[in-house]
């Protein structure tokens, strides 16, 4: 099977599964048919949505299908297949080198067997789930857990970092029984169909001499995949979007400034979104998703995000009028973590042992809005994974950082380009690619504080643009969030989808509990901390309704 990329996500990201050792043919229909009807939005969804797959392997001991055509690579007696590489000029010369140096997931054969592996950064999902004497893999989180009838057990420490980091973190999933392959994980199989798990060397050792901001700047460029085709630039309040839309137009592609808002159309980051277009000259579009039916977009976002984050979903909108135009969409994820020290900064310089200091940093205070007798044990539980995480780079020196890379940015903040834009729309992840990632790890922490290193970078790549307001500024969140205020039919819908999950109702404080009593929204509509923990809880009931009389409460709060 064929098939030809040249960016992470240029071409729509496939849908993959994959069965190793001796699996069930029961349930390898069940994974297969699961794939092709993994849950798309909108009416573009046939454009690029559920799509019958096809095999790319058939031996007798691993089988693989996909929704569409990867890229195939050749090495001596082995070969195999990688999708969304984040850098795709790269040619592997085997499994470790594909998931290292292209920064791509694949498969690939030798005369030894078989193996199924991540990327080198876990930027993109790629699920295991062990069944007897086989192991079924997917891209997608819900065809493993509809592979069967069994029972599911719901993961506290996953769902304790879903809450505070925003999704959950290492290998962690909603359910025990599927696990999230790390970092240049794979699993093996053997001629003989003997199940094995390795690990490629990370790629984040033996770093480059550290670069100068411009000749970051010049690896970021060069990371921005050229033509004379338009692209859309996803343009906000902040640096990093400011950036791709300058390096784009510098690679020769036209630039189309596309904006949404939060929550309300007049918050600061939709002005100084305005003025980066006008002074760059790009023609802009708004999408203003006022008197949008709240409940039905929450509910049918929560299943596209496969119940594992409820960040960001305020996105669909803008995705949904994505998905209706064929042009690629660059995207700024991993560009605030890499170039800035906010929360890396502040974890650093805090008193607070390793990795405490930056797990509480990233949400550890919504803890506060449950009830005593869940918070400690969510906090306990994700805060043991998150260090079990953190142990394997604490000698990095840049390990604040590379944490922050591979918890909350993977796992959380990507998320909403690869499953609220992709795959119906193609998107573009240039601060992705292993070179920018890898130099800027080299760059000292102390480099970083106060904006320096990213403002000279400004400089560099946007010109006079540079220095205009952004929502990057020292003070600018605070005016940002001081101005907006929640739509009560938002609020409204996830009170409504708590109060369905007794269990869910249980786990929050007094607060939030006293507020679905009353369905009064007032109190909580300029407080968005609570809100957020609604979001959690109605995901949370959402699962619970999804899977009901699947689930094994065992080990939770009143379980």
């Amino acid at each position: 099977m064929g098939g030809a990329e040249t960016s992470l996500g240029t071409s729509a990201r496939p849908d993959v599964v994959a069965a190793l050792g001796r699996p069930e043919p029961r349930l390898v229909d069940r994974l297969v048919a699961g794939l092709a009807g993994v849950p798309r939005g909108g009416p573009a969804a046939g454009r690029a949505g559920a799509v019958a797959p096809s095999a790319v392997v058939e031996t007798p001991h691993l089988r693989v299908w996909s929704s569409r055509a990867l890229t195939p690579w050749t090495a001596g007696d082995r070969h195999g297949w990688t999708w969304a590489a984040a850098a795709p000029e790269v040619t592997p010369t085997s499994w470790e080198h594909a998931a290292t140096g292209a920064v791509a997931p694949g498969v690939a054969l030798g005369p030894d067997g078989g193996v199924v592996h991540a990327d080198g950064l876990a930027l993109q999902d790629l699920y295991a789930r062990r069944v007897g004497d086989a192991v079924y893999l997917s891209t997608r989180l819900l065809p493993l857990l509809d592979l069967d009838e069994g029972r599911l057990t719901p993961d506290l420490a996953a769902w304790g970092a879903i809450l505070t980091v925003g999704a959950p973190v290492g290998d962690g999933a909603p359910v025990r029984e599927v696990r999230r392959l790390r970092a240049g994980s794979a699993w093996t199989v053997t001629t003989d169909g003997e199940l094995g798990e390795r690990t490629a060397a990370p790629l984040w050792d033996d770093l480059p001499p550290a670069p100068a901001p411009a000749e970051m700047t010049e690896l970021l460029t060069a990371a921005v995949p050229a033509g004379d085709d338009p692209v859309v630039v996803t343009l906000s309040g902040g640096w990093d979007s400011r950036v791709l839309a300058s390096l784009a137009r510098r690679r020769g592609h036209p630039v189309e400034a596309w904006t949404t808002y939060q929550y309300h159309p007049k918050e600061k980051d939709l002005v100084w979104a305005q003025r980066v277009a006008r002074a760059m000259g790009v023609p802009q579009r708004m999408v203003l998703p006022q008197g949008r039916d709240w409940a039905d977009q929450q509910a049918r976002v929560r299943r596209r995000m496969e119940f594992q984050t409820w960040m960001h979903t305020w996105l669909f909108p803008l995705a949904e009028a994505l998905h209706e135009q064929p042009l690629p969409v660059l995207d700024g994820g991993y560009g605030d973590a890499l170039l800035r020290a906010d929360l890396a900064g502040k974890a650093a310089a805090g008193d607070l042992p390793w990795p405490r200091s930056l797990f509480d940093g990233t949400g550890g205070r919504r803890l506060d809005f449950l009830a005593d007798g869940a918070a400690t044990p969510l906090r306990e539980a994700a805060l043991a994974a998150y260090a079990d995480l953190g142990a394997t780079v604490a000698d990095h020196p840049n390990r604040h950082t590379l944490l922050q890379l591979l918890t909350r940015q993977n796992r959380a903040v990507t998320t909403a380009a690869r499953l609220l834009v992709g795959p119906e729309t193609a998107v573009w992840m240039p601060f992705a690619h292993p070179s920018v990632v890898r130099a800027a790890l080299a760059v000292p922490l102390a480099d970083k504080q106060r904006h320096a290193y990213y403002r000279e970078m400004l400089r560099t790549a946007c010109g006079p643009e540079g220095e205009l307001r952004s929502s990057n500024d020292p003070g600018a969140r605070g005016q940002k969030v001081r101005n907006a205020f929640l739509p009560p039919a938002l609020v409204g819908s996830l009170m409504a989808t708590v109060r369905r999950s007794e269990r869910a109702t249980a786990l929050l404080g007094p607060l939030l509990r006293e507020a679905l009593a009353t369905d009064d929204v007032e109190p909580l509509r300029r407080r968005l901390r609570p809100v957020d923990v609604l979001a959690w809880a109605a995901l949370l009931a959402d699962v619970e309704e999804q899977y009901a009389g699947r689930l094994d409460w065992s080990g939770w709060p009143g379980g």
